[in-house]
């Protein structure tokens, strides 16, 4: 039982770390690279692209799941355990998994289609290919190693769907703002246009 206490916590830990590390390289070394490649970031920063939503959430999860291993590891009956357990198996089912599914699915499908509505091609000299893995790759192997890893138990169908609903529409709600900043400014084209097309279909079908 210790071996795998010991395991899952620094299962957990490791993967926190490895997206805590790529949230700090994405803000700094690699805002300033961009800085010098493209100039300013433009309105919304990157607070525009659900993938950094995505790597918060997933912070947030792993950062919930160590809390919790702690936790448990004092006191396996303490109520603020089994509280913090809930939580986070709410959170996994609701936001964890569903957000990072749809980041790393819609990601490589359109990458897939046509790369340059998400990742142009002149990113490659600038965004290390190991960071667009942990954003968009490593996504659900991490999360799949949790699940078996911790025997979770899931809410209620309605509660997850609500958790998931509110999610997609706040980014809806942000999305249209950033969307009508660019019609405004002329920049908008069938790269925006088809991006906010896939978003709103989502979100209807949701």
């Amino acid at each position: 039982m210790a071996s795998e206490y010991i395991f899952r916590f620094l299962s957990h830990t490791s993967i926190f770390v490895i997206y805590a590390f790529g949230i700090y390289y994405d803000m700094t070394i690699l805002a300033d690279d961009m800085m010098r490649a493209v100039g300013p970031r433009s309105f919304g920063g990157n607070a525009k692209f659900l993938t950094i939503w995505n790597m918060n959430f997933q912070t947030f999860y792993f950062g919930l799941c160590i809390l919790t291993d702690l936790v448990l590891s004092c006191n396996k009956r303490s109520k603020f355990g089994r509280r913090l357990c809930r939580f986070r198996d709410w959170f996994l089912a609701a936001i964890a998994f569903p957000i990072g599914m749809l980041v790393v699915l819609m990601f490589w499908l359109i990458y897939a289609v046509d790369r340059e509505l998400v990742f142009p091609e002149w990113l490659d000299k600038i965004f290390p290919s190991w960071l667009n893995h942990v954003m968009h790759t490593t996504v659900i192997p991490f999360l799949f190693v949790d699940m078996y890893l911790v025997q979770h138990n899931y809410p209620s169908r309605k509660s997850g769907i609500f958790g998931t609903f509110v999610v997609g529409l706040t980014y809806l709600a942000w999305f249209k703002k950033l969307y009508k900043y660019w019609r405004g400014n002329g920049e908008s084209g069938l790269k925006y246009d088809y991006i906010y097309l896939l978003w709103y279909c989502w979100h209807c079908h949701s």
